[in-house]
């Protein structure tokens, strides 16, 4: 199966062990990547993908959503403040995942409902995920990051929110496979799993 790289590792990774314990017969490969990958000309059975699907063919099961918090680095924030609006954000350092569709436009979500969309100019551009959390940790600018992958180090202090009531636009988690009339029991098996460790984590 293929999936994104953080989730792929944070996730789906501890997943598949589980139901290699569940069923130890069972080969499985996990292919990482935040390239878009073709399940059938790649022989792929299942992919775990984030966000906004294109349209295609395959079938998709929704598992769950996430949103992506604003965070920097305490020492980020000792340097430059604590912004107090979103506008405030278009000049801070950002660092930004460069394979997004529009990587330095913020599109944001206050609690009440309302949405602002921010440019970003002063940007450290890398191209994954793990990347831009560990050099959003390192105080190289604010991140725009999962709540999956940086929950922990919000938690521990070690990232803090900027702007609280403010966030990414929710999106899916979705399992996409090849057009059959019914997934296999191996994809089922996955799914299921999947969805355990989703509930357990909410």
């Amino acid at each position: 199966m293929s999936a994104p790289i953080d989730y792929g590792s944070l996730v789906v990774a501890p997943a598949l062990v589980e139901m290699r314990h569940a069923y130890p017969s069972l080969s499985i490969e996990l292919v990482c990547t935040d390239s878009y990958v073709d399940l059938i000309a790649d022989g792929i059975d299942a992919a775990v993908r984030l966000g906004r699907l294109a349209d295609s063919n395959y079938r998709v099961v929704t598992l769950g959503g996430f949103v992506k918090w604003i965070v920097a680095s305490p020492e980020f924030v000792k340097i430059w403040g604590q912004p107090t609006s979103p506008a405030e954000l278009a000049a801070l350092p950002f660092v930004v995942l460069s394979v997004l569709p529009h990587p330095l436009t913020l599109d944001l979500q206050h609690t009440k409902g309302e949405v602002k969309s921010v440019r970003c100019e002063n940007a450290l551009l890398v191209n994954t995920a793990d990347a831009a959390r560990a050099a959003t940790l390192a105080g190289g600018g604010f991140g725009m990051l999962t709540d999956f992958s940086i929950g922990a180090d919000v938690a521990a202090g070690r990232l803090l929110r900027l702007l609280p009531d403010w966030t990414g636009t929710p999106k899916g988690i979705h399992v996409v496979f090849p057009p059959t009339h019914y997934p296999s029991a191996k994809v089922r098996a996955l799914i299921e799993v999947l969805r355990r460790r989703l509930e357990v984590a909410s």
